[in-house]
């Protein structure tokens, strides 16, 4: 059926935390059957270097939830995982939480390398030799300043951000025009 052929992994537990049920896409994500997942408890692949405050087990609130996590595989290995977690009440019965997945271990690894690329970008921006000015195509404001431009123009970082570039050329017509083409 459609719920077992969805791109998105879906859960369901019981008050305890314990699977009841799992699609064909959680069941690969958490590389194990579904029938072997039933009865195990989802806190068994919630890696243990996670804040405990991000166990989507121990919410009891009946708003939906999110949360970033780094579970474990059956196997071992570990991948990230974004879960969008329900609380549903039915009349007699216990709470039981609709659990939906998604892996985003490539968007968390690209977002690492980005984090690590925009360090390298600044050390060098900052460490650069010459005067160094990162300006807005739109504006044509100062959006962020290397302490050899502070040197050079006599202006604190703070001074130098959001100020129009063409305040800074002895000529600002001509500099307002040669940006304009």
């Amino acid at each position: 059926d459609f719920h077992d052929v969805a791109p998105i992994g879906f859960l369901t537990l019981s008050a305890q935390g314990l699977i009841l049920n799992a699609n064909h896409t959680a069941a690969n994500m958490l590389a194990e059957s579904s029938d072997a997942l039933v009865g195990t408890p989802f806190s068994a692949f919630v890696a243990s270097d996670n804040p405990a405050c991000e166990n989507p087990t121990a919410t009891t609130s009946l708003e939906p939830t999110t949360h970033q996590l780094r579970l474990v595989r059956a196997d071992g290995t570990r991948f990230w995982a974004h879960l969008a977690v329900s609380i549903c009440q039915c009349q007699d019965t216990e709470p039981i939480r609709q659990v939906a997945l998604i892996d985003i271990t490539t968007y968390k690894q690209t977002e690492h390398a980005l984090r690590e690329s925009e360090e390298g970008y600044r050390l060098l921006f900052e460490a650069a030799s010459d005067a160094l000015l990162l300006v807005s195509t739109d504006t044509f404001r100062i959006i962020r300043a290397n302490s050899r431009a502070t040197e050079l123009y006599g202006y604190s970082k703070d001074a130098l951000t959001g100020r129009h570039v063409t305040e800074l050329a002895c000529d600002p017509e001509e500099a307002l025009s040669f940006l304009q083409e």
